[in-house]
């Protein structure tokens, strides 16, 4: 780690005018050469955050070992490497969810149970993928309300999965990356407008308008969460609140 071949110092030390992406069998020398650059950045620009992010905290805490051992004159100060999960949840506190929240709270009746949820959002424990209080995951946030037996909830998911499974696919994987398409794609007041008339590039299996409708009823339904439960995925799931049926509230 400590000494570069030659074609690795010219790529670690290189000016260049747009982001670059740099590929390899494993073994290649790819991290050598990503610590080495984020030290060559730390020195040229002395005083500035240089950030690296990786998949998950175990390659986060092996990246900053290898920039701490290789930095000796001080420009470890200046690197912070972080998981994707941390520095998204990071700018989520930061940031705040108040305008999200109030978006969410204008597409709903008010006084409706949905409302009391959004109300009592813990916002100290909106990012995560994991409860420790009660142990929930994503995965069981999501499979709970694909599964709810809520009649309104059951009627929407079923037109739309019996036409998804006519092409042999699965639909609850398909539903819930529809899901992270139109939160990416819209605010929470833009979707009712927009999404019905949506191209979906990149989404080969076409979307009837009331599957479309469906969709968005489902994104705002009532779903029945058991469990106490503040977490937030990739994707985007449920947030709930009690030990007892009560509606899920679907995060960004």
């Amino acid at each position: 780690m400590l000494f570069l071949h030659p074609d690795q110092r010219r790529i670690a030390e290189a000016t260049f005018d747009k982001p670059v992406v740099l590929t390899g069998v494993s073994g290649s020398g790819k991290t050598c050469i990503l610590v080495h650059r984020a030290r060559h950045l730390a020195r040229k620009y002395p005083g500035e955050r240089i950030g690296i992010l990786t998949l998950n905290r175990s390659l986060a805490r092996l990246l900053q070992n290898l920039v701490n051992q290789l930095c000796l004159d001080g420009e470890a100060r200046n690197i912070h490497v972080m998981a994707f999960y941390d520095y998204f949840s990071q700018l989520l506190h930061d940031l705040g969810p108040g305008e999200y929240l109030n978006q969410l709270s204008e597409q709903v009746p008010e006084p409706s149970p949905m409302q009391a949820v959004i109300d009592s959002v813990n916002v100290q424990r909106l990012a995560r993928e994991f409860d420790p209080l009660s142990g929930e995951t994503t995965e069981d946030s999501w499979n709970d309300f694909y599964d709810s037996n809520h009649p309104e909830t059951k009627g929407w998911f079923a037109d739309i999965c019996e036409y998804l499974e006519g092409y042999r696919i699965d639909a609850s994987r398909y539903l819930r990356e529809e899901f992270t398409l139109v939160r990416s794609a819209f605010t929470v007041s833009e979707r009712a407008s927009r999404y019905l008339s949506f191209e979906r590039n990149g989404r080969s299996i076409p979307l009837l308008p009331k599957h479309r409708t469906d969709i968005l009823r489902l994104m705002l339904s009532r779903g029945e969460q058991t469990r106490t439960n503040s977490v937030v995925s990739k994707p985007g799931m449920f947030l709930s609140q009690g030990s007892s049926p009560c509606p899920a509230l679907e995060e960004a």
